[in-house]
């Protein structure tokens, strides 16, 4: 199985799956397992990313599986999707407190503004 990474706004974390010996070379992981039954589906590969932007994007996925020997139904071997990931909502905290009159061992309070 071969899943081309968007290299532009991902990152690389990790490819596993039961019965699967994976890599990654960049922009390409690739898995690879000995033999799957004939008629049978493999166990899954779960890929795993980080979103590099804070800007909201679509993230692209596809992905290609090919057999060493010869097949008799080719037009199931690959398949993509999209994600669409939403901004980075990280406003500034402010925790300066205004100005405040207290005595010895009575109750402060400040608010906190995100």
């Amino acid at each position: 199985m071969t899943h081309t990474l968007q290299v532009a706004v991902t990152s690389f974390v990790s490819a596993t799956g039961s019965g699967w010996t994976c890599s990654f070379a960049s922009p390409n992981v690739t898995c690879t397992r000995a033999t799957i039954a004939g008629a049978t589906s493999a166990p899954p590969i779960t890929v795993t990313t980080n979103v590099t932007t804070q800007n909201a994007v679509t993230v692209n996925s596809s992905a290609e599986v090919r057999a060493s020997t010869a097949e008799t139904n080719s037009t199931n071997n690959t398949a993509s999707t999209s994600t669409t990931v939403a901004a980075l909502n990280d406003p500034p905290v402010n925790t300066v407190p205004g100005p405040q009159a207290t005595t010895e061992e009575a109750p402060t309070s400040f608010g906190v503004s995100i």
